[in-house]
């Protein structure tokens, strides 16, 4: 009786697979898709930097992302690579308050997460934190914006992996081809120019030094807050913590699209 059940209950299936034709793309009709993007408010801090906050009250996270304008193809050709061993030796090398061991000591023992990066053109600092320990969060990132140390032994470090990274690129067929291709594609212009041990050799720690200031202080900066926060009190944490973040600047004005590039076969 259970074997005939069973062998009903397939060839039902089986019927039903059968009767289900396949779908066709060119004539099946869909309907109207419907998206609601959440509400996101806009404020202005003191210095002219946007915030952008988004509420998000189901987990007691909050994330931070500060954007700035910035990176490698604003290195001078002399020094470049400067901002990718800026960046490195930015986060590595701890706040004056707050050496780089005793720093990250501290963002461990309250899981915070805070970290910072510089791209091609662009930089950000991010922040991770539980909602109770956001005002501390915020306390690390406002040392690490205005007051780095920039370490001394941090940035060596930072100077030797910047002049690992080339070696091991000469090594590497991709990259190596990429390099190229990027140097014939953009030759004439600032995305065409590359790091090489020269340049990095040639860099001071006062470079990087320099290179932070004037992010901090000539650059536009644009602050994103995301999760579980009340927005008048991130708001006025946000104020006092970075009010003085410009929101334009004149040392990193946008790039003009580059010059379309006369064919021709790299090898």
């Amino acid at each position: 009786m259970r074997k005939a059940l069973l062998c009903a209950l397939i060839a039902l299936a089986l019927l039903g697979c059968a009767a289900k034709k396949p779908l066709e793309p060119r004539s099946a009709t869909f309907g109207p898709l419907k998206f609601t993007p959440p509400p996101i408010s806009e404020k202005v801090l003191s210095g002219g930097a946007k915030v952008f906050l988004l509420e998000d009250h189901e987990i007691p996270l909050v994330r931070v992302f500060f954007s700035f304008r910035g990176g490698a193809v604003y290195d001078p050709p002399d020094l470049a690579g400067i901002s990718s061993v800026t960046a490195m030796a930015w986060r590595s090398g701890g706040t004056l308050a707050h050496p780089a061991g005793e720093l990250d000591d501290l963002l461990e023992d309250r899981a915070i997460d805070l970290g910072l990066s510089i791209g091609r053109q662009s930089g950000t600092v991010t922040l991770s934190a539980l909602k109770e320990d956001l005002e501390a969060g915020l306390g690390f990132a406002r040392e690490l914006i205005f007051t780095p140390a920039f370490d001394e032994g941090r940035w060596k470090v930072a100077v030797k992996r910047a002049k690992s990274d080339i070696l091991r690129e000469e090594e590497d067929v991709e990259a190596l081809a990429f390099r190229e291709f990027r140097r014939a594609m953009y030759r004439g212009t600032p995305r065409g120019v590359t790091p090489t041990l020269k340049t990095v050799d040639a860099m001071k720690r006062e470079d990087s030094i320099g290179y932070r200031e004037r992010l901090v202080s000539d650059s536009g900066w644009v602050v994103g807050v995301a999760g579980d926060f009340d927005p008048a009190r991130i708001m006025a944490l946000l104020e006092e913590n970075f009010g003085k973040l410009p929101g334009e600047g004149g040392s990193f004005q946008p790039l003009l699209p580059p010059p379309t590039p006369e064919p021709q076969i790299v090898v």
